[in-house]
């Protein structure tokens, strides 16, 4: 009897920690899920811009990267605090590996949603690039959801534009007939291309 009793009072003792540490260990699986991945914002089903959280405590708005705004996750929610002083609460209604739906709190009324999805491959090229201030040479970029874009290079000391087709694979980006390798730095904010012939570019986002 002694023996079961003693069974029976660490089996209620494993069940009563369990208990109390699965909150803790969903949350902090949550917190992982949520900084883990850099996510595209879409508006009415079509990308926009990426944004992210970091595992320091930084919101990444990729079309606003002047900002320096903060984010704190708790019970469930994230509340995002914008440099200029507005403050925004989000409920999470959804979050998986591939979906980040949250909804404004509000008081009175309805408020935004967030529709943030991982991105497909090319849909971490999106918006626009340039080449540093002190680079030799000058390139910008900018890459739309269609899979079409413009370039804007220097030809004689003057700005020449012009649009492009563009696709892109795990290794690869290529720019009509121009096949260029790629490869991302830091939380894809440089990108570096690089042509057969060995022309190279580094690129950082406007």
């Amino acid at each position: 009897m002694k023996y079961n009793i003693s069974k029976l009072t660490q089996l209620l003792t494993f069940l009563f920690i369990s208990i109390l540490i699965f909150p803790f260990f969903s949350c902090t699986k949550k917190q992982d899920t949520i900084s883990d991945i850099v996510w595209i914002r879409y508006k009415k089903n079509e990308p926009k811009h990426l944004v992210a959280f970091t595992k320091d405590g930084k919101f990444l708005d990729y079309s606003e990267l002047e900002r320096n705004s903060t984010y704190e996750y708790r019970q469930n929610r994230i509340t995002i605090n914008y440099d200029y002083g507005q403050k925004e609460v989000f409920y999470i209604d959804k979050l998986n590996d591939n979906e980040l739906l949250l909804s404004e709190v509000m008081e009175v009324g309805e408020g935004k949603t967030l529709d943030l999805k991982r991105p497909e491959t090319h849909e971490y090229f999106l918006g626009k690039w340039i080449t540093p201030e002190d680079s030799k040479e000058y390139l910008e970029l900018e890459f739309d959801p269609d899979m079409g874009g413009k370039e804007e290079v220097l030809v004689d000391g003057y700005k020449a534009k012009r649009d492009f087709n563009y696709q892109v694979d795990d290794k690869n980006l290529t720019i009509d007939d121009v096949k260029w390798e790629y490869k991302f730095d830091g939380p894809y904010l440089n990108l570096d291309i690089k042509s057969k012939d060995g022309k190279k570019y580094h690129l950082i986002r406007k």
